[in-house]
């Protein structure tokens, strides 16, 4: 993402944004994108769409199409926290499946 000349860091300017958010403009309005790390053993249990390898961290990435009549401060600020909820929901949910594999994994290592 760093290398993507079209993509603009934004650290909240006026907003309430993850540090990690990323603003991608185009022809039709903008593209709001938050990513979270991530281990890298919760890979296999998220959408390999949305998992990017960084230089130092892998990352769970999603982002929003907002067309160019819906630009404005409180809805992008809506559109951010809801990406960012559900980053961390499907997060949780993988960490979840991973830890009842690796309790299955132990139990049956016990037999």
């Amino acid at each position: 993402m760093k290398n993507n000349k079209n993509y603009i860091k934004i650290l909240g300017q006026g907003l309430n944004l993850h540090e990690n958010c990323v603003f991608n403009l185009n022809g039709s309005g903008l593209v709001l994108g938050v990513s979270l790390n991530i281990e890298k053993h919760l890979i296999p249990y998220l959408s390999a769409n949305n998992v990017k390898q960084g230089e130092k961290r892998t990352v769970y990435f999603l982002e929003k199409q907002i067309e160019s009549e819906n630009v404005d401060v409180f809805y992008v600020q809506r559109v951010h926290d809801y990406l960012i909820k559900n980053a961390g929901a499907n997060i949780r949910m993988a960490k979840s499946n991973y830890y009842k594999r690796e309790a299955n994994r132990m139990k049956n290592l016990i037999k």
